[in-house]
C-alpha cells in the first residue's frame, strides 16, 4: 500500500477513534482540532503542505460524509514557527477549548514538550513517523497515538535495507555508515538507536550534523567525501535536500520515473521500447509529473527541512 494511502488511513482511523474518544465535554455535533501550524519560518513549505491538506482532509470527510458519524470535525490554528516554545503557548491558548479530539503539531520538540501536558489533560496527542519509541506502547503514554514508524522501526529498516544491499547484514561488519541529520529534535532523534545497531551489526556510523536552519552543508559533504563511507544516510525532510550536491541524484531518479512511466505506456498500448522521441521531459511534464531536476539550490537557499 502507498505510503501516502496508509497515511489517508492512518489520519482517518486516528479521526474515527479520537474523536468518540476525546475526554471533554463539548458540542455533541463537532470535535475540534487545535493546530500547532508553522507557515512561517524556515520550515513553512513543510508546514504549509502538511497542515494545508489536513485542513483539506477535515474539509473533505465534512462536505463528503457528514463528518465522522454525523459528528462536524473543526479547527483553528496557531502559529508556531516550529518553535518548542511557541508550540508550548499555542497549547496552553487552545487547550481550554471544549471539545478537543487530538493535539497534532508535526514537531518531535514540540510533542516531547507536551507529553505531560496533555497526560495531565487527558487529551490525546499524535506523531506522524515521529516520537518517542516508547509510546508504541500505550501503556507507557496512554494518551500518545504514534501512527506509521517510529526512530527504532525506521532505523532498523534503513540499516535492513544497506544489509541488503551489502549481501547480509553480517557483510555490514567492517562497513562506514555516514548518517547526515538535521541539527533539529526530530534529526538527533536516531542518534542512539544507529549507535546501537552499530554495536551489534559491527559498522561504524559517523553521525554528521547540519546545524539549524540546514542551508550550509558543504563542511559536512566535504567531511563525508574524506571519510569515503560505503553508504550515506540522509535525514531531514522536504527542501532540505534540495540543498547542496543533489542534482546528479535527482538526474538518475527522473530518469529512473521517466524510464519506468515509458514502459507502463508502452505496455499499456501494446508496444514495445521506450519511444524516447514522445515520452520527453516536456511529456511528461505536461501530465503532471513534477522534476526534480533544476531545484537544486545553493548559498542562497532557505531550507525547508525537519519536522
Amino acid at each position: 500500500m502507498p505510503l501516502t494511502t496508509r497515511l489517508r488511513a492512518a489520519l482517518l482511523a486516528g479521526t474515527v477513534v479520537l474523536a468518540g474518544a476525546a475526554p471533554r465535554a463539548g458540542r455533541a455535533d463537532e470535535q475540534y482540532f487545535p493546530l500547532q501550524s508553522y507557515r512561517v519560518g524556515p520550515y513553512a513549505a513543510g508546514g504549509t503542505g502538511f497542515f494545508g491538506g489536513f485542513i483539506d482532509y477535515l474539509n473533505l470527510i465534512n462536505a463528503r460524509d457528514g463528518g465522522v458519524n454525523g459528528v462536524k470535525l473543526t479547527w483553528s490554528e496557531g502559529e508556531t514557527q516550529y518553535e518548542v516554545e511557541r508550540g508550548v503557548e499555542v497549547y496552553e491558548r487552545l487547550k481550554s477549548r471544549p471539545g478537543i479530539a487530538a493535539w497534532n503539531p508535526l514537531s518531535v520538540g514540540i510533542a516531547y514538550a507536551m507529553i505531560d501536558r496533555i497526560t495531565a489533560d487527558k487529551v490525546p496527542l499524535i506523531t506522524i513517523n515521529h516520537g518517542r519509541t516508547d509510546s508504541t506502547d500505550g501503556r507507557v503514554f496512554p494518551y500518545v497515538f504514534p501512527l506509521l514508524l517510529n526512530p527504532y522501526s525506521e532505523t532498523s529498516g534503513i540499516i535492513q535495507y544497506l544489509g541488503t544491499r551489502a549481501g547480509g547484514l553480517d557483510k555490514l561488519r567492517g562497513k562506514t555508515v555516514a548518517v547526515l541529520y538535521h541539527g533539529s529534535p526530530y534529526g538527533k532523534e536516531t542518534i542512539p538507536i544507529y549507535a546501537q545497531l552499530a554495536a551489534r551489526y559491527g559498522f561504524t556510523v559517523a553521525q554528521i550534523e547540519v546545524p539549524h536552519p540546514g542551508n550550509e552543508q558543504q563542511s559536512q559533504w566535504l567531511t563525508i567525501r574524506r571519510l569515503r563511507p560505503d553508504f550515506v544516510v540522509l535525514r531531514g525532510w522536504g527542501a532540505y535536500f534540495r540543498v547542496g550536491n543533489a542534482g546528479q541524484a535527482f538526474r538518475q531518479l527522473d530518469q529512473y520515473v521517466r524510464e519506468r512511466l515509458s514502459l507502463f505506456l508502452q505496455k499499456k498500448t501494446g508496444r514495445s521500447g521506450r519511444r524516447w522521441k514522445v515520452h520527453t521531459p516536456d511529456f511528461f511534464r505536461a501530465l503532471g509529473v513534477y522534476p526534480l531536476s533544476g531545484t537544486v539550490a545553493w548559498a542562497t537557499a532557505t531550507p525547508t527541512a525537519a519536522r
